[in-house]
């Protein structure tokens, strides 16, 4: 049905949801090479095509799909901050080092603070996720930043330290493998 990259990407501005749907399944089958042109969604006026960019980018769930993810915490709809944060809460423990250190770069943020939280709390109900510095805490109260700061400072140096889990490089060895079979 679709010849090529641009097709694709031309296609998840479709108003038929369900060319925008396939063209969607198809850029993720792509994955990793499909990230670089999906990223220029980011800035589309086009609702739909951003959405299923962002959707795209979520089910690619790579390490590489992270600061694209993380850059679309920031966005001016809801449904594409929450598109990302559910993506970030799929990639992982993985996601947390970079998104943390984007929030304390960004702090002023307030979709990124909600986004924070999001993934935060989404990645401890899944048990990916201890949060015994109570950052989530502070995102929920009027802690100061400083304070908010300082516990992520805490996590990331304890971070740093830990040996990297094998269970986040799963999703990824699986796209690789989808891609290879």
């Amino acid at each position: 049905m679709f010849k090529s990259i641009e097709e694709l990407l031309n296609s998840l501005a479709s108003p038929n949801g369900i060319i925008r749907q396939k063209a969607r399944y198809e850029l993720v089958k792509i994955g990793n090479p499909a990230l670089k042109h999906l990223v220029e969604f980011q800035s589309s006026d086009k609702h739909l095509a951003k959405w299923e960019a962002v959707k795209a980018i979520s089910e690619i769930g790579t390490k590489e799909s992270i600061p694209i993810l993380i850059k679309a915490l920031d966005d001016d709809e809801f449904d594409v901050r929450w598109l990302a944060a559910e993506g970030l809460i799929d990639i992982g423990h993985s996601s947390i080092y970079p998104l943390l250190r984007a929030f304390i770069s960004n702090n002023d943020s307030a979709h990124l603070k909600e986004g924070v939280h999001h993934v935060l709390k989404g990645l401890e109900l899944r048990g990916s996720y201890e949060d015994k510095y109570r950052i989530i805490k502070s995102l929920e109260t009027f802690a100061t930043p400083v304070k908010l700061e300082l516990n992520i400072i805490n996590l990331l140096s304890d971070e740093l330290m830990m040996p990297i889990n094998d269970k986040d490089d799963i999703k990824k060895d699986n796209q690789d493998n989808i891609k290879a079979g």
